[in-house]
């Protein structure tokens, strides 16, 4: 079982932990801060340091409650049981926090005024893409009001928290569970729901800022139709 640092703090960015387990050139160990695929977003990048060896990270995978850092070469198997540091690529992580926080703001928005649902969301570290289950494009004018008012809610500086929930409460909340696939793991007993504020509350597996001021300026940049029930909007944050 491998510790999800991350949870409990988005901002850390070294970590000593203790090699549990080497598959190949796949390292687990007891705890990480390393972020995997989840929630349209890209895993991190970095580096493990581990018997005088510096191993690249280039993809994270999560088999049962253990992650699997998947690095460039095959790791030595004698390094089981001895202590290694990992560290994360900072600034591909934090923009891609940055990118996530700004798609719930934007689904916020868009679940209370049109009450629709979202189809999908792809996050890199450059410009974030979120498909909703809209059956038209929003005109010019209901992209400027969203443009608006999702820099008003980042200008407010609502902080985020996090909480759980029981899944039966959360799939009879409205709004709670916002995608229209259910991609909640079979046999889920609680759900993690991240709050911006007043302004947004639903399930979510991902990680964030502290605060949307730490957002910049947002900005929609591509409408797309991707076919029935399905328009993506394509947002970039611009450093003010």
């Amino acid at each position: 079982m491998t510790e999800l640092v991350y949870y409990e703090n988005q901002y850390l960015k070294k970590l000593n932990a203790t090699i549990t387990q080497v598959k190949g050139n796949e390292i687990v160990l007891d705890k990480t801060i390393f972020f995997g695929r989840s929630c349209g977003v890209k895993p991190d990048r970095g580096v493990i340091i581990a018997g005088n060896q510096k191993y690249n990270i280039v993809d994270i995978k999560k088999e049962g409650d253990s992650i699997f850092h998947v690095t460039d070469n095959p790791i030595d198997i004698g390094l089981v049981g001895k202590e290694a540091e990992l560290q994360i690529e900072w600034p591909r992580r934090y923009a891609m926090m940055k990118l996530h926080t700004t798609l719930h703001i934007v689904s916020g928005l868009i679940w209370q005024k049109y009450h629709v649902l979202v189809t999908g969301s792809d996050i890199t570290p450059e410009k974030a893409s979120i498909y909703f289950d809209f059956d038209r494009n929003l005109s010019k004018e209901e992209l400027e009001e969203l443009t608006t008012e999702v820099n008003r809610v980042i200008m407010e500086d609502h902080n985020t928290y996090s909480e759980e929930m029981d899944i039966e409460e959360a799939e009879n909340t409205p709004g709670i569970i916002r995608s229209k696939t259910n991609i909640l793991p079979d046999g889920l007993k609680v759900v993690r729901i991240m709050n911006i504020g007043t302004v947004d509350r639903q399930a979510d597996g991902g990680i964030h800022v502290k605060s949307t001021k730490e957002l910049g300026k947002f900005k929609i940049t591509k409408q797309k139709n991707k076919g029935k029930g399905n328009r993506k909007l394509e947002v970039r944050l611009l450093d003010e």
